[in-house]
């Protein structure tokens, strides 16, 4: 039917009819007057009967046989694609019963459509002679590292796609092994490449920091360092357990030159820091609150946290760029939440006048360094008074508590007469005394 709007349109112009009749051995096609032209046209019955002839004899009809054990394969291949590369006015069915194909269509286009069909069946021919030479060929006792740079590189899958749909490379890098499917005369060209390759690789054994190689072994530095060396166009690989000794790993490149790149990129790439801890540190690493701290930390960067207590020590371990951040945020939560203390040295009298008559001037200096944690309180042999709080708090108080210190006076006043001396010393005494600190605002010891 692609070509209907042809036929119709020179049916009408010629006034003629054709009828198509057909048997079991032929099709016929009778040409007649429409009856609805003119008697006096000038184009004779014989001209007309000719252009259509001309018309008919443009198509052409042929046959190719196909062997039957590959006639599904052909069929299912063709019509596969048909849809982009066969013409429109061109039609090739499959005729399972007779075992062929029937081309049908323009002249012009028989020839060409003939080429692609059986260009097809020689190829599927040729496929279904190499699949029954299909074989599998293990290789095993190679080294783990080769294998796991081999599966990365994508060569496998490379070959799979230009040598023949039906080839298979498995990888075990567990077991040491290769396994190879597929026509044997494929094979011998595949395991020459493959090995080739692996023949190739270069391993070197660098030495790391344990706590460095704990953040590397992590899935997404992991993933890191590989998409690095991927953008500098490194054909290498960072493997891990590979060496008997726990701060080492091996770098993997499929040739020296990639294998020395990697391993320096690897280096520039990483870092570690150490913190030293206070006794006061220590007090901190212990609560809820670091932990949660630490958490969230070795989640949003490529790091990792160790703590040596036996060293006293902080290690921030992992990429250098997040060390570098994360070493600033450890430090800043250690001043932070660290509680320091401090005793600032003081006579007898001035602790008990501060503690007791500017006693506010003490909780005033409390309230405003509230956020620094700061506390203050006198000693208990009232020879001092004790700080305590944040660096920043201690940095902030200790002046201030200088000034209030300072700022009290005292005088001495003897007591000679045996008479006041016995006074002062009896019952009366102390409560007289008490009467004159609380009218006058002020601290008064006796010795």
């Amino acid at each position: 039917m692609s070509h209907e709007q042809e036929l119709l349109k020179l049916l009408k112009e010629h006034d003629v009819l054709v009828e198509l009749s057909t048997d079991s051995q032929s099709s016929i096609i009778t040409i007649s007057p429409s009856g609805k032209g003119k008697r006096d046209s000038e184009q004779s019955w014989k001209e007309k009967t000719e252009i259509m002839e001309r018309f008919f004899h443009t198509f052409k009809m042929d046959e190719i046989p196909i062997d039957s054990e590959i006639f599904d394969e052909i069929a299912q291949r063709w019509h596969k694609q048909s849809s982009s590369q066969v013409p429109p006015n061109f039609v090739v069915s499959f005729d399972a019963h007779r075992r062929i194909a029937l081309l049908v269509g323009k002249k012009t286009f028989m020839d060409q459509q003939k080429e692609k069909l059986q260009g097809l069946i020689d190829e599927v021919k040729k496929d279904t002679e190499l699949m029954k030479s299909v074989v599998q060929v293990t290789e095993t006792n190679i080294p783990k590292s080769r294998l796991i740079l081999l599966e990365m590189s994508g060569v496998c899958q490379a070959l799979i796609a230009r040598e023949h749909p039906h080839l298979s490379i498995s990888i075990d890098s567990e077991g040491q092994k290769l396994c190879l499917n597929g026509p044997r005369k494929l094979l011998q060209e595949v395991k020459v490449e493959v090995f080739t390759f692996i023949s190739k690789v270069v391993e070197y054994t660098t030495e790391l920091s344990t706590n460095v190689i704990n953040v590397l072994k992590k899935p997404d530095v992991s993933r890191f360092i590989q998409d690095l060396f991927k953008q500098k166009s490194m054909h290498a690989v960072v493997l891990y357990d590979q060496s008997q000794s726990p701060n080492e790993v091996q770098v993997v490149g499929v040739d020296s030159r990639s294998t020395k790149a990697a391993e320096d990129e690897l280096h520039r790439a990483i870092g570690e820091k150490s913190l030293h801890l206070t006794s006061e540190n220590t007090q901190v690493l212990e609560t809820r609150k670091w932990s949660d701290f630490q958490s969230l930390l070795t989640s949003k960067c490529k790091v990792g946290i160790a703590v040596d207590s036996h060293a006293s020590t902080i290690w921030v371990s992992g990429i250098a760029k997040d060390v570098e951040e994360s070493y600033h945020e450890v430090k800043k939560f250690l001043d932070v939440n660290t509680i320091l203390h401090k005793t600032v040295p003081t006579e007898e009298g001035s602790a008990k006048f501060i503690s007791t008559v500017w006693k506010e001037k003490l909780d005033d200096l409390k309230r405003e360094l509230s956020s620094c944690s700061i506390n203050l309180r006198v000693a208990t042999d009232c020879k001092g008074i004790e700080v305590s709080g944040t660096a920043e708090g201690l940095e902030k108080c200790l002046p201030r508590l200088h000034e209030v210190i300072n700022a009290v006076k005292k005088d001495s006043l003897p007591v000679d007469k045996p008479g006041m001396k016995k006074f002062f010393l009896g019952d009366k005494g102390p409560t007289f005394l008490k009467t004159v600190e609380e009218k006058n605002k002020c601290v008064i010891l006796t010795t």
